[in-house]
């Protein structure tokens, strides 16, 4: 891949965050100028997130387990509400740009320029970053409706209480 392919994934997933968090993931991004990364994932739908859950777990579903959070019945996931995603970083190699996932010292980079924007890290999983303003996916699911909610629900225009204020999404 080229970096300008890596770019234009990266951002691609940045803009599918929900708009709070997208802001702050998006200052990240441009703050990690100088060192090539590949953002590769963010919003989740519930059957990606089962199918990930799956791996390692059920037969047909082979590889190690990756993720501990179903999609159903209820996302468990901050990938799920626009409030996660993960990212690699890219060595340059022969015919372009691979993955880097040895790059210790790019993610030990990423994370403190992360933490400085609120956004937290995985100890145990390197390539995720997520809201830091946020407790976790019961927060998502309990009471913190965001836009990133609302693309769960069929596409239907709704409403959703979130502490005294409405969320409504924008018809299509």
């Amino acid at each position: 891949m080229t970096l300008e392919e890596a770019r234009f994934r990266s951002l691609g997933h940045l803009a599918r965050l929900e708009p709070s968090f997208q802001a702050r993931a998006r200052r990240w991004y441009d703050l990690m100028i100088g060192t090539p990364l590949l953002i590769y994932c963010s919003l989740r739908t519930p059957e990606e997130q089962d199918a990930l859950y799956a791996q390692g777990r059920v037969a047909g579903h082979s590889g190690a387990k990756v993720t501990n959070a179903k999609g159903t019945p209820v996302m468990q996931s901050l990938h799920g509400y626009g409030k996660a995603y993960d990212w690699c970083p890219l060595k340059e190699e022969k015919g372009g740009w691979a993955t880097a996932w040895e790059n210790v010292s790019a993610y030990k980079r990423g994370q403190k320029i992360a933490l400085e924007l609120s956004i937290r890290h995985l100890t145990w999983e390197l390539p995720h970053l997520e809201d830091g303003l946020v407790s976790g996916w019961r927060e998502c699911v309990m009471g913190g409706a965001t836009d990133g909610d609302l693309m769960h629900r069929d596409n239907r225009p709704e409403k959703i209480h979130r502490k005294k204020k409405f969320f409504v999404e924008k018809s299509k």
